[in-house]
């Protein structure tokens, strides 16, 4: 008798069947099939041919490879509609091999009938591994061997939220025929898996008390099958452990962190601008006018807009330096991103001539000290290498008695904090059960989160560190933790509840008179 959650597994895979089976025979026809192979005969006992337990088989992959190699190998599955897929690629390929309907953590097998089982992004599934991995001790041979690949997939869809980074459509692996209604029900049963166990060590723990002797760990796997080449699909199928084999191969590639941002943000410029051009033609453009022009006119009283000299700090697609350019201020625009730039040109329209761009380091101004009346930004400082000294070069370049207007979120704070990682679970669960869009969607998540864990305010509590440091440089500062409510759209508040943007507002003190 299955359980609830294993049916409603069951009904997933058979509306996945077909098209999973598509992604699996494009696998096993390219290179991948061969780097698979390789993998597991360099593993599999050497001893002839082997007989061999696919359990979880799928559309077959694994089962399919070691019986061209001559190995006699059974496959068992939970899915009919799985099964069926197996059979009908085995038969293509002219394969005898036994595939029947089992429950991995049952298996209808007599004791030590098998030299080798195989798995591949199972165990993770099982509402009872624990189980599964006696029974698959229990069908082993003596000397026979468990060969398991898998990763934290529920754990790192609550922490990572990867599930908004899928696979291109045109990639051989992508998959294929994921809608949005499947992706969802996909995440919904993850979050159902148990992701209190640290895995792999909980893995090699319990083979270990089982019986296995000689259990060993290999985190390396994803990048000698799927190399670096194709890093969102390695993210995809290997989880975490993908993810770390990313971070590295990142350190390695760019000599610096600026170099890493600036990689980042170039690719993600023509998407970052198109929600860019979103807020100005909507009402959040005349939103966030009144509020900056707001405090800009509470900080100098009396003053014109054109005798006003604003610089925008990280103005990416220039989303501040043109609604400040159609007030009539005088506005400067950097940013460290050449492709930033471009789209903020493009952008700015006619306004382009009235806006001074920039390309510049924000830690980093060439700009003459006492040069501007007010410097804003949103969303650059947590990103930052050295926000400390971006603090001290945007306080050199304000005038006395000039404002600066930081506004930002303790983004990314979930990977290196329990509470805010559990706040930030919660959110994404609210925002599948919600009619809004996921602002992440198309997005390289993975790349960010690899960048945030080198930012050094990803694991500050802000907005309190900002304060001690802008008045640390002589500057009265004052934070405005509820500035969400006025600028946030309902989007935003859902996509974000747990991370709310605040407003770092500091002024230099005038000149003594």
């Amino acid at each position: 008798m299955i359980s609830e959650l294993e049916k409603r597994v069951q009904r997933y895979w058979t509306q996945r069947s077909h098209d999973f089976g598509t992604v699996r025979r494009n696998e096993l026809e390219d290179e991948m099939g061969r780097k698979w192979f390789q993998e597991l005969e360099k593993h599999l006992p050497e001893n002839g041919k082997l007989k061999v337990l696919d359990v979880g088989t799928g559309t077959g992959f694994f089962a399919v490879l070691l019986a061209q190699a001559g190995h006699r190998v059974e496959g068992v599955d939970l899915t009919p509609a799985m099964l069926e897929e197996a059979r009908a690629l085995a038969a293509q390929r002219g394969l005898d091999i036994t595939f029947r309907e089992m429950d991995a953590q049952t298996l209808d097998y007599e004791d030590g009938c098998f030299d080798a089982v195989i798995s591949r992004n199972l165990t993770w599934t099982l509402p009872d591994p624990e189980r599964a991995y006696g029974q698959w001790f229990r069908v082993l041979k003596p000397g026979g061997v468990l060969l398991n690949f898998d990763a934290d997939y529920a754990a790192n869809v609550r922490s990572r939220s990867t599930q908004n980074r899928r696979v291109p459509a045109d990639s051989p692996y992508g998959h294929v025929g994921m809608t949005d209604r499947l992706q969802r029900e996909n995440d919904e049963i993850t979050l159902t898996m148990d992701v209190g166990r640290a895995r792999p060590a909980w893995d090699r723990e319990v083979l270990e008390g089982i019986g296995f002797a000689d259990c060993r760990v290999d985190t390396r796997v994803g990048r000698r099958i799927l190399g670096l080449l194709d890093l969102e699909h390695a993210l995809r199928h290997c989880g975490p452990e993908a993810l770390t084999e990313r971070e590295e191969h990142i350190m390695r590639t760019f000599a610096t962190y600026e170099e890493e941002n600036i990689h980042y943000w170039t690719h993600r410029a023509s998407g970052y601008s198109a929600v860019n051009r979103e807020e100005l033609a909507t009402d959040q453009k005349a939103v966030w006018r009144g509020v900056i022009a707001g405090k800009i006119a509470g900080n100098h009283p009396g003053k014109r807009p054109d005798e006003i000299r604003v610089l925008d700090v990280g103005t990416g697609p220039g989303f501040f330096a043109i609604i400040l350019a159609e007030l009539g201020y005088q506005v400067t625009a950097v940013d460290y991103t050449a492709s930033m730039l471009e789209e903020a040109r493009r952008n700015a329209g006619a306004l382009a001539g009235c806006i001074r761009f920039r390309q510049m380091n924000a830690e980093e101004l060439t700009f003459p000290a006492d040069s501007f009346d007010v410097v804003v930004t949103r969303n650059v400082t947590w990103n930052l290498r050295d926000p400390e000294r971006a603090y001290g070069q945007w306080s050199r370049v304000l005038k006395p008695g000039g404002v600066l207007l930081n506004f930002d979120a303790n983004w990314y704070r979930y990977l290196w904090d329990r509470g805010a990682e559990q706040a930030h679970a919660r959110d994404r669960e609210n925002l599948w059960a919600s009619d809004v869009r996921d602002e992440t969607a198309g997005t390289d998540v993975s790349a960010m989160e690899a960048i945030a864990r080198q930012a050094p305010l990803s694991a500050r509590m802000r907005p309190g560190w900002d304060l001690g440091v802008l008045r640390g440089l002589g500057l009265q500062a004052a934070a405005d933790t509820e500035i969400w409510r006025q600028v946030w759209t309902r989007e935003e508040r859902i996509n974000n509840a747990s991370t709310p943007m605040f407003l770092v507002e500091a002024r230099k003190c005038p000149l003594p008179q």
